[in-house]
C-alpha cells in the first residue's frame, strides 16, 4: 500500500507539537509529541516532552455505535480512536532507533485499525 508521511509543527497551548501524519486511501494514522517548547523556552533547562497519542482518523466507523467527531481537521466530520499509552511506545521507538522506526510503526497501527479487511 502507498501511504503518504508528514511531519507537522503546531503551536498548542502547551507549547509546540509536532505530529506524524501516516495517510493512506483507509483513512490517517496520527503519532502526536508536546515538546513543550514556548517563546519563554530556556535552552539551558530543556523542556519535558512527551507523546500523548497514537490514533486513527477515519471517513466511515471503524466499530458498531462508534461515534462521529464533528470537527476533524482532515474530513470534517470522522471517526477516531486513539491510546495514550501507545504513544509511549512508539516515542521509545523514535528515541531509540529513530523517524524510520516511527514510521514502520505507523504502519503497522494502520494495518491493525483499519487494514484491507476493515470498511469494505
Amino acid at each position: 500500500m502507498k501511504f503518504e508521511k508528514e511531519i507537522k509543527f503546531i503551536p498548542s497551548h502547551a507549547g509546540l507539537d509536532c505530529k506524524f501524519f501516516l495517510k493512506g486511501e483507509k483513512g490517517i494514522i496520527q503519532f502526536c509529541i508536546s515538546t513543550g517548547w514556548n517563546e519563554t523556552s530556556d535552552y539551558s533547562n530543556p523542556s519535558k516532552t512527551y507523546a500523548y497519542d497514537v490514533g486513527y482518523h477515519s471517513p466511515v466507523p471503524i466499530y458498531e455505535d462508534q461515534k462521529p467527531m464533528d470537527k476533524c481537521c482532515f474530513y470534517g466530520k470522522c471517526y477516531y480512536d486513539g491510546s495514550s499509552m501507545y504513544a509511549k511506545t512508539v516515542f521509545d521507538l523514535l528515541v531509540k532507533f529513530g523517524e524510520e522506526r516511527v514510521w514502520q510503526e505507523l504502519e503497522n497501527a494502520y494495518d491493525r485499525w483499519l487494514g484491507l479487511n476493515k470498511n469494505t
